[in-house]
């Protein structure tokens, strides 16, 4: 009797446990990254708050973006063109992808994506989670497809385990890699340059020259690239494609 009383017990508690309860024990496990919003930035775009970053999403998401198995040769990664070092971009006048084909518009920077309302030169992607398949199957980029990209990648020991950290089972899904690259995306953040620090008053100082390209750039420029994001968010036909 006691042995049934017992079971009966465990089992009330466990059905007592609401589905909160379980939600938060995923988030203790993969905690949501902290964002600190800079000041005068414009608000998070609506994509951002039903992808917000984890812990282990980001961490997942950096070691896609870095795998160069999403081209159709294992030549080209995101990271190819959108190069750290270049503020992710390449630094050339058209971009470069799969055998040295040479694309129509040039890379663009990655930060401060949280915080934009299109994606792509055209604006022609609204969530930043919808952008990747984009550079994937085009012919001048990494000429491969999503599906063939999942397969090369899953077997691999270390992306099964990251994808059960980040979204608590090994399954790898199309939705699941953007997911995670946007994450990554989203956690690079722009406001901590020497420009950045002169207009806060840090203690910063720009120089002579960079004085002068401060003037003539509000003079020519700044009607266009406006606001802390340096973009007005629309769009101009400047003549090129």
């Amino acid at each position: 009797m006691k042995k049934v009383i017992l079971i009966l017990t465990i089992i009330v508690i466990a059905l007592s446990c609401s589905r909160d309860d379980i939600v938060d024990s995923k988030l203790e496990d993969n905690p949501i990254v902290t964002f600190n919003i800079p000041a005068d930035f414009p608000s998070l775009n609506n994509a951002f708050k039903s992808n917000k970053p984890t812990k282990y999403g980001v961490e997942l998401g950096g070691k896609l973006f870095h795998e160069k198995r999403f081209s159709g040769n294992n030549t080209i990664s995101c990271a190819s063109c959108h190069n750290p070092a270049l503020a992710f971009s390449d630094g050339k006048m058209q971009a470069v992808g799969i055998d040295d084909r040479v694309g129509f518009r040039n890379t663009p920077p990655l930060q401060n994506l949280a915080f934009m309302k299109f994606y792509n030169w055209d604006g022609n992607i609204l969530e930043l989670e919808k952008q990747p398949l984009v550079p994937i199957i085009t012919h001048e980029e990494m000429n491969s497809s999503i599906l063939e990209v999942i397969g090369k990648i899953n077997g691999d020991f270390d992306y099964k385990v990251l994808f059960k950290k980040a979204f608590g089972d090994e399954n790898i899904t199309p939705e699941r890699i953007y997911k995670s690259i946007g994450q990554y995306e989203y956690t690079l953040i722009s406001a901590d340059s020497k420009y950045d620090k002169v207009k806060r008053g840090e203690g910063e100082q720009f120089t002579i020259e960079e004085e002068r390209g401060y003037q003539l750039f509000k003079l020519k420029c700044e009607s266009c690239h406006a606001s802390e994001l340096f973009t007005d968010q629309s769009f101009r036909n400047v003549g090129f494609r």
